[in-house]
């Protein structure tokens, strides 16, 4: 994995621990730790074009309240690396659970949240 220490060179970060959670190939995951920071590195399994879009959508839903991972820069200001022929783009960690539909308060926020996502792409063009 010396590949991941070479992409992580771009961040202004230094990796304490880096962790591969899953690589399916054309996919991989790896959580990486740096200092008190918890992220996410993510080899993406799109073209650079539908990542661009991607990353937009990402940040249009973050800038009208919609809870997801931000995306973090590198230190020339770029949303992703190419590695060789791959793209990486790295997020910050979220942790949590998985919310149920079991439970009434959390079945409520999966709702709210859900309908509030549909505002923001009803009335916003992405």
């Amino acid at each position: 994995m010396y590949f991941i220490g070479r992409i992580l060179e771009n961040y202004p970060l230094k990796p304490n621990k880096t962790t591969l959670i899953s690589d399916k190939g054309k996919k991989a995951v790896w959580s990486i730790i740096a200092g008190q920071d918890d992220f996410i590195l993510k080899k993406m399994a799109v073209d650079e074009e539908r990542l661009k879009f991607m990353i937009h959508a990402i940040n249009h839903l973050r800038a009208n309240g919609i809870h997801t991972p931000e995306i973090k820069q590198t230190a020339n200001k770029e949303d992703y690396v190419r590695f060789n022929k791959d793209l990486f783009v790295l997020f910050e960690a979220i942790h949590g659970k998985k919310p149920t539909y079991k439970k009434n308060k959390e079945l409520h926020q999966i709702v709210t949240s859900f309908t509030k996502l549909l505002q923001v792409l009803k009335f916003q063009n992405i």
